[in-house]
């Protein structure tokens, strides 16, 4: 879920002085759109969970040379606050550790057809429902989001009727092959640098290293071997199930 904390943006080296290497580092600063849907979210309990932001994020992404590019960002962290002016850096392994290989591809899949869809408010809310469902039910089918581990809905009942049948379409699109992962194109995250305290976001970036995101300076690139690709996703703030 995801309660919005805004914060300044304030700009940070990408590099840290002296011989040792540190990954370059982004500012994330932004929100959600005028109009986008707001709802609910529950892990492992019905509804009344916490009130959240569904649905992607409009960011402002800055390099350490203040280069400023704006993104869409889904949420990949529901158990965090999402505050504005965060510091991140870059993974495409982040996601791949904690999911398996079929929901990583289900992931892929809906945000390769998520442009399609951008500005349908209820559709977007779909599919960043979609995302936090793969992610967090233990199964990699059979997902519903009426029902625990991870239960989601929006606020509204004209709004959450339409919003239950397109997420129920999405989640049977990636699991039946009506939808599949495009494979010119590798998830990735934004991951907070004090993930205690701030969401992870997720995008879809053209391999070998598409320009979706800030460049980095030259000498990075030179250490990073053009390795490097974005993902942003966007946070919900949740109480972290105990183990």
């Amino acid at each position: 879920m995801m309660k919005l904390h805004i914060a300044a943006a304030v700009v940070v080296a990408g590099l840290s002085t002296g011989s040792a290497w540190a990954a370059p580092t982004y500012v994330l600063s932004g929100g959600p759109a005028a109009g986008d849907l707001t709802g609910w979210v529950a892990y492992s309990s019905p509804p009344p969970g916490e009130h959240v932001y569904v649905g992607p994020l409009s960011m402002n992404v800055t390099d350490s040379a203040s280069n400023t590019i704006n993104q869409t960002l889904w949420c990949t962290d529901i158990f965090d606050n999402f505050q504005s002016g965060g510091t991140y850096i870059l993974s495409s392994s982040s996601l791949a550790g904690r999911l398996d290989v079929a929901k990583l591809g289900q992931i892929n899949a809906l945000l390769a057809h998520a442009p399609s869809i951008l500005g349908d408010p209820i559709a977007s809310a779909a599919v960043q429902a979609a995302i936090w469902e793969i992610e967090n039910e233990p199964a990699d089918s059979g997902y519903d989001v009426t029902q625990p581990a991870l239960i989601v809905s929006v606020d509204g009942v004209t709004n959450e009727s339409a919003f239950l049948s397109d997420v129920s379409q999405y989640l049977t699109n990636v699991t039946n092959g009506t939808w599949m992962p495009d494979g010119t194109q590798t998830v990735m995250e934004y991951v907070p640098t004090d993930p205690l305290n701030n969401q992870s976001f997720g995008f879809l970036q053209l391999d070998g290293g598409g320009r979706s995101i800030p460049t980095p300076e030259p000498a990075s690139l030179v250490l990073l071997g053009g390795g490097l690709a974005g993902l942003a996703v966007v946070r919900r703030k949740k109480t972290r199930p105990a183990a």
